[in-house]
């Protein structure tokens, strides 16, 4: 079990390594180990456990009823998932979890995280509100969402997008955190139709961009358009 991964996860901010090491018997830790391809979580699988990503690479996927799918998210090494379902008392998962290349998973009993012990129940108050800050911050990140494909046309949907990535980063040259094809599935477009439009949008001087690194040229026309 890697506690330095562990520790970087924003979790476990503010505890010192033996202050993690204290807490894991209490938590119910199991190591699951998961091939590229295969799925970590499947939906409508009960969640009883809260997850989090040691290695690897894994999508976050939301089907609908036609059988399109969307990647809502994707996990990398140090972060959490599952945890708004299961503190929200969701016994079936609404989203698949489909590793991207092999991944190692931890688990942990949330009902043990979130409830005091003899031990570390001192520990216990850091990690209940890192938690409560952690699901904050991914609803707010699902309303950027919302606000970004509830635009009408693929153009207004990436200047909304890379108009927020521009804001969190605090830079006009930045890196996305998706591919291509994930950046389309994340704004609900075709592919071909999004590397035309952005195409257009590097020829008409409002942006450049190389794989997944993007320059704002022109910020007033990214905005207005």
């Amino acid at each position: 079990m890697d506690i330095n991964t562990i520790s970087k996860n924003p979790l476990f901010l503010g505890l010192e390594l033996d202050e993690i090491h204290a807490m894991i018997p209490c938590l119910g830790l199991r190591t699951h180990h998961v091939a590229a391809g295969s799925f970590v979580v499947m939906t409508g699988e009960r969640v009883r456990e809260v997850g989090l990503l040691v290695k690897g690479e894994a999508d976050i996927i939301k089907g609908d009823l036609s059988g399109n799918r969307v990647v809502v998210k994707t996990v990398e090494p140090g972060e959490l998932f599952g945890e708004v379902y299961v503190c929200a008392n969701v016994v079936d998962s609404p989203v698949s979890i489909q590793a991207v290349t092999d991944c190692e998973v931890l688990f942990f009993n949330f009902t043990r995280l979130i409830s005091c012990c003899s031990n570390c129940c001192v520990f216990h108050a850091k990690v209940v509100a890192n938690l409560l800050k952690i699901i904050s911050r991914k609803t707010l990140a699902l309303d950027q969402k919302v606000e970004v494909i509830s635009k009408r046309t693929i153009r207004e949907k990436l200047s909304c997008y890379l108009n927020y990535e521009m804001e969190k980063n605090g830079a006009q040259v930045f890196e996305i955190p998706f591919s291509r094809g994930k950046l389309a599935e994340y704004l609900s477009v075709d592919r071909s139709a999004m590397s035309r439009e952005l195409s257009r949008m590097r020829d008409e001087g409002i942006l450049e961009f190389t794989r997944r690194q993007f320059e704002i040229i022109d910020m007033e026309r990214l905005i207005k358009d």
